[in-house]
């Protein structure tokens, strides 16, 4: 039996999505591990960044002397 998937951006407001026969798709988007078992799908990397704004950065490193 063969599946249709449909995979909608994970970014708020963004209404791209893809659609394969895969179990992933192959191309054409990004998919993000975010933890605990949770997969976001991005299709393009400026959806990357808008969302990945929402989050608090894991590492901060001090500038200047």
């Amino acid at each position: 039996m063969i599946v249709e998937r449909k995979y909608y951006c994970s970014r708020t407001d963004c209404e791209t999505h893809v659609t394969t026969l895969r179990e992933y798709p192959s191309m054409g988007i990004a998919t993000c591990d975010l933890g605990a078992g949770v997969l976001a799908w991005f299709c393009s990397w400026e959806c990357v960044l808008h969302a990945s704004a929402e989050y608090a950065p894991l590492e901060e490193i001090p500038f200047g002397p």
